[in-house]
């Protein structure tokens, strides 16, 4: 864990994995998403795969709840997480490291929409 922070237990569904909270006079909360990176034809997916303007070094992950989905009572689609509900995208590396140990992190606010880029569901 890291020195000065907290993990925060809770059971219910929310739309992050963890929570942590630093052990200070003013705490602050951090919410925490961890995600696999996206593959391929069991290979690590490049993101000039998915989209020809991306750069050919960099790799995609795919941030989505579920492949389908939506809400009985309001019948909003489930598969998107909404921009703001996490700050900070940890995303597991084991498909092009091979190691299970091996993450890069960015902050949520970082994120862009598909539609930013140009793609649509």
């Amino acid at each position: 864990m890291l020195k000065g922070w907290e993990g925060v237990r809770f059971v219910e569904d929310r739309p992050y994995d963890f929570l942590i909270r630093a052990k200070i006079d003013n705490p602050r909360e951090v919410r925490i998403q961890v995600k696999l990176q996206r593959m391929r034809k069991q290979q690590p997916m490049w993101a000039s795969e998915a989209n020809r303007h991306y750069p050919k070094d960099m790799y995609v992950v795919e941030v989505q709840q579920t492949r389908g989905g939506f809400d009985p009572e309001t019948n909003e689609d489930t598969r998107p997480y909404r921009f703001g509900e996490f700050d900070i995208l940890a995303v597991n590396m084991h498909p092009s490291t091979r190691d299970w140990n091996k993450f890069l992190f960015t902050l949520g606010s970082w994120l862009h929409s598909r539609e930013a880029h140009g793609y649509s569901r």
